[in-house]
């Protein structure tokens, strides 16, 4: 075998070992980007009130609702994650807190690739 060949072999192997340790940077960056984009998470209602959706609220969320069926509330003070007509503490339907608590986890499945 010549010294050639033999550097065209090793080349070819440290460009495909190159492209393999790139595409496992690639995808843990991909994954750090997910993890942060999933901590600010926010989803906004047709009425424009804009929810937290982070693993902790999405928890709440579920929370208040079976609460406030258990109840028979129909509404809840809520703290948004923006002003809504000048305030951040804001009543809220039972309605409202299961579109805001589907469109999260809608919204978390589409980040991380389950929907």
């Amino acid at each position: 075998m010549s010294n050639i060949y033999k550097e065209t072999e090793v080349n070819q192997e440290n460009t495909v070992n190159a492209s393999i340790l790139q595409h496992k940077v690639d995808k843990h960056e991909t994954k750090l980007v997910k993890i942060e984009t999933l901590k600010k998470l926010t989803v906004t209602l047709s009425d424009g009130k804009v929810f937290y959706a982070d693993a902790e609220s999405r928890i709440d969320l579920r929370d208040a609702i079976e609460l406030g069926i258990e109840l028979n509330k129909t509404s809840t003070a809520w703290k948004l994650a923006e002003d809504f007509n000048g305030s951040r503490i804001v009543e809220v339907t039972i309605d409202e807190l299961k579109e805001a608590s589907k469109l999260a986890l809608m919204t978390k499945g589409n980040i991380v690739g389950a929907i």
